[in-house]
């Protein structure tokens, strides 16, 4: 399902990569820009270094090549009543998109100005600093592919699309979600990912 949250980060995220996009059938140029892009992001994700005790990265869910981090929670779950008349999304529902190299995070998130008022989506959009995307990295890197057969119906569906500079995108979803949600790859630990991301998106730009 394609949602209002989802076009405005899809857009923002065209927008971040739009020299590269704008001259794709420029040759050399276009390998030039990709090449800056790749490294700044191969940069910034070397910078992290590891946490003590943290589990080696593999790079099966967070390569050293990863050039976007989508992050979608579509609600569900017990997560309170349904939304109330003239909402345009469902409570809990949130889009957060990552652009590695340029440290741009975007975000779209379902909120209420009181008790009872209509749902709508908040946008936000920011640099974090390297720091922060450290805070990212780890908690990406802290994701462990799972075969677990888990059925629940108490969660929010959470999703993590991660795609890199080889052209491939990746979708990881919540372990608990298994019986419900197709045939994705299901992960350990997601909710580490929106917790890093949500606090992020409400910190103000410094």
């Amino acid at each position: 399902m394609v949602t209002s949250a989802s076009l405005y980060v899809a857009c923002l995220a065209c927008a971040a990569v739009a020299p590269a996009c704008a001259s794709e059938t420029r040759g050399d140029d276009t390998a030039t820009s990709l090449e800056r892009a790749e490294a700044a992001s191969a940069a910034a994700m070397a910078s992290c270094g590891d946490l003590d005790g943290e589990r080696p990265n593999d790079g099966s869910v967070w390569p050293s090549n990863a050039s976007k981090l989508v992050a979608r929670d579509e609600g569900g779950g017990f997560v309170g009543p349904y939304s109330p008349p003239g909402s345009d999304c469902v409570l809990s529902e949130a889009t957060y998109t990552l652009m590695v190299g340029t440290r741009i995070l975007a975000s779209a998130q379902c909120e209420a100005a009181g008790a009872g008022a209509p749902l709508h989506l908040r946008f936000t959009t920011r640099t974090i600093s390297s720091e922060e995307l450290c805070r990212v990295s780890h908690a990406m890197r802290g994701l462990i592919l799972s075969d677990r057969a888990v059925c629940g119906a108490d969660k929010p569906f959470l999703s993590v699309a991660v795609s890199t500079f080889a052209r491939t995108t990746t979708t990881y979803r919540d372990e608990v979600n298994s019986c419900q949600t197709g045939n994705d790859p299901y992960v350990r630990n997601i909710d580490a990912v929106f917790e890093v991301l949500q606090a992020l998106a409400m910190t103000p730009s410094q």
